[in-house]
């Protein structure tokens, strides 16, 4: 599946940049990507190479924040944001007695539109 995530990955790229342009405003990206930062416990199925081409292009809203708050686990769920818009706070409520319901957390971000 890689080289549909690698696709797919490129157009969401291309689709954030020029809905940005016609439109002249910031995009915001959000949900399940499927991948994750590399990490020391990172595993090649967490496609971090995916995540990589993605936050080399977007702005990850849990790295750029002022304030950030975590729970336990890791995630696939993210905030990207392309353009002028910079993130305040982000929280990712993502404790481990979760789990058993779903392997998506909730994830909120405060948002600034510069």
């Amino acid at each position: 599946e890689m080289q549909v995530m690698q696709s797919q990955s490129d157009e969401l790229i291309s689709l954030v940049g020029a809905l940005g342009s016609e439109y002249n405003c910031p995009v915001f990206s959000v949900g399940d990507f499927n991948a994750m930062e590399r990490t020391a416990e990172t595993g090649e199925l967490d496609a971090p190479e995916i995540y990589e081409k993605l936050a080399g292009s977007l702005t990850d809203s849990k790295y750029s924040a002022v304030q950030t708050s975590f729970g336990t686990e890791c995630a696939y769920d993210h905030i990207f944001i392309y353009g002028s818009a910079s993130a305040q706070s982000f929280t990712m409520l993502s404790d481990d007695y979760m789990s058993a319901v779903s392997d998506h957390y909730p994830v909120y971000a405060d948002i600034v539109i510069d």
